[in-house]
């Protein structure tokens, strides 16, 4: 074999080994399981956009830690136990709200302000995503596999629900992309519909955008290395977490909102994901608002719209 082959050859293996240890990097970085960081360690140095709404952010926990609820679990598919709250309507119940939080977050923290707002009437089951709070889980999916802890969520919320109140799945951040990734799902009749805020479109996507934006990698480069990783340690594979496709299918209506000044999941996702939406649908841009503060920023438009929603979508399919 000529010299200048192998040369070739070893420089090709070089840039293979290089890319799959960066892959392996990435990977690690996105969808290892960690510690939550509080909202105080991010507003430190007091430079965080976060600082405006660190101080209501504490309310909001201490008001949904300090509310009467059901703690509960379940199994996942694949033999995690999964923790969940599930807080009773301050007055009678109208409505059940499945919430799922973000990327690493809290259910107290993602929905402290939807639950102060919401729970007058509705019902509200808090879930700890896998690899959050009291649930288990080495991975984070991104959707891939926390849209089936959600079907399994729905299950446990539809035998607690006698009443057949209307369901509603609600996410933010990750937790919102997921609930979008079971808008194809053929839930009960009881679950009418979706609440969105701020969700990315896929998987693919957004590691693609984070790549880029924050290590000036290509997305279309690093990501098929990152998958061989998804597929080797998170036994799922990238493609299973898109939103995108999913909408393409939905058969809930989904309320989409959205900060117009989100750097994390930038806005073009939730526009995005609404035109592939072939359900019904509504799409409010909050001005102004960062990554998942939209109901902090704009609490009117955001109450006023979703109950909108509730109301207007309570009471179909009852009679198909």
């Amino acid at each position: 074999m000529p010299i200048w082959s192998i040369a070739l050859l070893v420089i090709i293996l070089i840039l293979l080994a290089v890319s799959l240890y960066a892959g392996h990097l990435f990977f690690n970085i996105a969808c290892a399981a960690q510690k939550p960081l509080a909202m105080e360690e991010h507003t430190d140095d007091g430079t965080s956009p976060w600082k405006d709404f660190e101080q209501q952010h504490k309310e909001d926990i201490d008001y949904v830690m300090n509310l009467p609820c059901e703690e509960t679990d379940i199994q996942s598919n694949d033999g995690l136990r999964l923790h969940a709250r599930f807080i009773p309507a301050e007055g009678k119940a109208e409505r059940m709200i499945l919430c799922a939080h973000g990327y690493k977050g809290t259910a107290e923290g993602d929905f402290g302000r939807a639950v102060h707002f919401f729970h007058k009437n509705c019902s509200m089951l808090l879930i700890d995503e896998r690899c959050c709070g009291k649930s288990e889980g080495q991975y984070i999916t991104f959707g891939a596999k926390e849209k089936e802890d959600v079907i399994l969520w729905e299950e446990w919320l539809e035998k607690k629900n006698t009443e057949h109140l209307p369901v509603y799945l609600y996410g933010i951040s990750l937790g919102c992309a997921t609930v979008l990734m079971c808008s194809d799902y053929h839930f009960s009749k009881d679950v009418k519909g979706i609440v969105a805020d701020c969700g990315y479109t896929s998987m693919k996507s957004i590691l693609g955008s984070l790549a880029w934006r924050w290590y000036h990698i290509p997305g279309w480069y690093i990501t098929p290395f990152v998958d061989i990783w998804c597929r080797i340690k998170g036994h799922f594979a990238m493609n299973d977490a898109d939103a995108e496709k999913a909408l393409r299918s939905s058969n809930l209506p989904v309320i989409f909102f959205h900060g117009t000044k989100d750097d994390f999941v930038i806005p073009e996702n939730s526009k995005n994901n609404y035109a592939a939406c072939t359900a019904k649908k509504e799409l409010y841009m909050i001005e102004g608002a960062i990554h998942a503060v939209a109901l902090n920023v704009d609490p009117d438009t955001y109450t006023v719209k979703t109950e909108a929603f509730f109301k207007e979508n309570d009471r179909k399919g009852e009679t198909e």
